[in-house]
């Protein structure tokens, strides 16, 4: 029934077409849209919207330079503070390494390079649980000709669109909707269609 109308469609288009081949504009109409195309205002370079986009682009350009000029300055010191000297209180200051035992200092250095190593490194992801589904065969939706490339699209529908394509559905289940996979070709026409069940 669809295809039928569609051919309809497409036939009655193709004779208004070709009863339109033969019809032109009057040779008047070209010149006046012409002269009135001429007389037309240009607007105001400042209101033109490339002006705009230039205005913008050299504001944010000057924000941007600007910003990074103020961030390499150093900070002004306080007048009458003086300088602030920063250190580790005794407990926390490093210990001297004895000079006389350098291999035992660098297996010590090893040891807890190779301990913070352990620490940081990430645990691998736990895997995903894999779902089993059940999915009938592709389904021929249109007849067309053969497709370069496509695309798959998982929809919901419906159970009673089972029905659609003669396959059996439970009508006490008919509220309920599945998972459904469509061949969409680079046309943009379905090509095919299967239903899956999780």
């Amino acid at each position: 029934m669809r295809g039928r109308d569609e051919e309809l469609v497409r036939q009655a288009l193709a004779a208004w077409r070709q009863s339109m081949e033969t019809e032109q504009a009057p040779p008047e109409l070209e010149v006046r849209l012409l002269a009135a195309y001429r007389q037309r205002r240009r607007p105001p370079w400042w209101k033109r919207p490339r002006v705009y986009g230039a205005v913008a682009a050299s504001l944010f350009m000057w924000a941007a330079g600007w910003t990074l000029s103020v961030m390499r300055q150093p900070l002004p010191r306080l007048a009458g503070y003086p300088p602030v000297q920063a250190s580790l209180p005794p407990e926390r200051q490093p210990a001297a390494l004895p000079a006389e035992r350098p291999a035992a200092a660098l297996a010590a250095a090893r040891t807890l390079a190779k301990r913070a190593l352990q620490r940081e490194t990430p645990r691998p992801p736990a895997p995903m649980p894999v779902r089993e589904e059940v999915a009938t065969d592709f389904i021929p939706v249109r007849a067309g000709g053969a497709f370069e490339y496509g695309r798959l699209i998982r929809v919901r529908v419906p159970r009673p669109a089972l029905a659609h394509f003669g396959l059996p559905f439970d009508e006490d289940r008919a509220a309920e909707s599945l998972d459904a996979d469509l061949l969409v070709g680079e046309d943009g026409l379905i090509r095919a269609v299967r239903f899956v069940q999780p």
